[in-house]
């Protein structure tokens, strides 16, 4: 039995889940994008202080200064981030009490032995904003801000990490972000909802 295997089993009991095949989904993956004009860092210091996104996509289209949102589905969990889930239920492993974000330009497609980021050197990090992250029912939410100057080439990659570019990944996602401009500010959520039982 594989590790994965494994860890399903393991999930499937600490989460209830009464049977658990080789190809049932973990969980479902929705990450999201809102895109601000923001030479300032305006908006960017109001979303990394935690300030509600909606009242700064309403502040930022009075100012016309809102770009538009992305959203795109799924992800692959990486082996790495699956055995330090299983690591932290028996009292082990790195805790999930400081994550990033990361993002970078490569578009290889996504293997579950990755480890990381593959760009080579168009890639950046970000902290999560405050009160990130946090759990709502079965949805683990994490959320970081790229300011205006940070990560200004084309997004086609992200992972969720532990740590700042050397941390344990969770699970990398290969999309079409489009090209943040050096003035644009980029919030990026990825929520993880686990499998219903």
């Amino acid at each position: 039995m594989s590790d994965r295997v494994k860890l399903r089993a393991i999930l499937a009991r600490w989460f209830g889940r009464r049977r658990v095949r080789d190809h049932a989904r973990l969980w479902d993956t929705r990450t999201t994008i809102h895109m601000y004009h923001d030479p300032d860092h305006q908006y960017a210091k109001l979303l990394q202080a935690g300030e509600d996104e909606e009242k700064v996509i309403t502040l930022a289209k009075q100012n016309g200064h809102y770009k538009g949102v992305k959203v795109i589905d799924g992800n692959m969990a990486l082996d790495v981030g699956l055995q330090n889930l299983g690591d932290l239920m028996i009292g082990s492993g790195t805790a999930w009490a400081t994550p990033y974000i990361g993002v970078g330009d490569s578009s290889t497609a996504e293997a579950a032995a990755q480890t990381a980021l593959q760009a080579a050197t168009n890639k950046a990090y970000a902290a999560m904003d405050s009160t990130y992250p946090k759990r709502t029912g079965k949805t683990v939410s994490f959320k970081a801000t790229f300011a205006a100057g940070v990560a200004s080439w084309v997004w086609q990659e992200i992972v969720v990490l532990t740590g700042n570019g050397t941390g344990i990944a969770l699970n990398r996602k290969v999309g079409a972000w489009g090209t943040k401009g050096a003035n644009d500010t980029y919030s990026m959520q990825v929520d993880i909802t686990l499998a219903a039982a």
